[in-house]
């Protein structure tokens, strides 16, 4: 039935990432030989809908394990409207090494590989509307403090986000300039108790010309960006991007970036140009 999908892959690493996610930073160790498995089913509907779930699971030779299973769902309706969700629940029981060992505590648990049970979980939500020229969506995505996801990357947890775009494209025929983008971006982000991470605007506009030429300039308003304690507010950054392929073997890139952002390896943490 081709409608029906079933996906299974299986393997013995002995070596393999071992990576605990965290509101502001992840902590990532080589982890030592396990066992892991992917298993995914699918069912597709008409125009592109379809439904699922997925389970990963990876067990450790010396100790501890990690599970997970979502169910993946994905529905497009009245031609112009998609909606698209994601959602995981983790399971890990810790080895007890010295693979990871920092003092930090995240929601009563620590962040030392010390045997411990962690339960998780992660939602991702969207809501879109597609034309040939308009483009708008709705997105929200939520992962708890104790998430884990042994089979693929999850690098900050603790975080709810709200994020809303918009945005226009356009075709010309004939003209030096054959494509035109312009995108408005927001970005709302609160940790999991209360506390305003991210508040920002992004503004883009992408050019694409004969002669294999295009350029992008965006900038970014960040109303305030909490980190450790820290949170500046009203941030701004500027960047340009001008590409260039005269040939299928030559190519020229020119970035450049303007504005100020935290400089999170500081000890004493600051604001800088960048």
């Amino acid at each position: 039935d081709q409608k029906n999908r079933v996906y299974w892959i299986t393997a013995f690493d002995d070596k393999k990432a071992y990576l605990i996610g965290g509101e502001n930073q992840s902590e990532f160790a080589e982890g030592g030989r396990n066992f892991a498995n992917i298993l995914r089913y699918q069912r597709t509907f008409d125009q592109g809908s379809h439904l699922g779930f997925m389970t990963t699971n990876r067990l450790l030779k010396d100790g501890g394990y990690d599970h997970t299973l979502g169910l993946t769902a994905q529905f497009r309706f009245l031609e112009k409207y998609t909606t698209a969700l994601e959602w995981n629940n983790s399971l890990t029981q810790e080895p007890t090494n010295d693979w990871i060992d920092v003092p930090d505590i995240i929601a009563g648990k620590t962040l030392t590989l010390d045997g411990e049970k962690l339960k998780g979980n992660a939602l991702t939500f969207e809501v879109a509307r597609n034309t040939q020229n308009w483009n708008s969506a709705l997105s929200f995505e939520q992962s708890s403090p104790h998430y884990r996801s042994p089979l693929g990357f999850s690098p900050r947890t603790a975080l709810r986000t709200l994020g809303a775009e918009h945005s226009y494209q356009h075709y010309f025929k004939d003209k030096f300039v054959r494509q035109m983008n312009w995108e408005i971006e927001g970005e709302l982000t609160y940790n999991y108790w209360g506390v305003r991470k991210l508040s920002a605007l992004y503004l883009g506009t992408y050019l694409e010309m004969a002669a294999n030429l295009r350029t992008n300039i965006s900038y970014g308003h960040f109303f305030n960006e909490e980190f450790r304690g820290f949170n500046p507010t009203h941030l701004r950054q500027l960047s340009m991007y001008i590409g260039y392929n005269p040939s299928e073997v030559l190519r020229f890139n020119f970035f450049v970036r303007k504005g100020k952002n935290i400089g999170y390896n500081l000890d004493d943490l600051a604001v800088g140009n960048s």
